[in-house]
């Protein structure tokens, strides 16, 4: 079975101190995965080999939902 082509964006920001202070270098990193939350279908599993029908134990696999990170390196 083919599966439709999606998009899937992500949104990444990055800051780095550059000043003279005690926190010069820090970098502080935020990131959005999968920004506007979309949940397409990226694989089917068959249950069957012997048809292509649609069957009550087939596996479909889901795109993960949107997740937010943030870290903090200190230079």
């Amino acid at each position: 079975m083919a599966i439709d082509p999606f998009d899937i964006i992500n949104l990444f920001f990055t800051c780095t101190i550059k000043e003279s202070s005690r926190l010069r270098g820090t970098k502080f990193r935020f990131g959005v995965t999968n920004l506007f939350d979309q949940h397409n279908i990226i694989g089917v599993t068959a249950a069957s080999t012997r048809t292509n029908l649609p069957q009550p134990n087939d596996v479909i696999s889901l795109m993960a939902g949107r997740s937010v990170s943030m870290a903090v390196t200190f230079g």
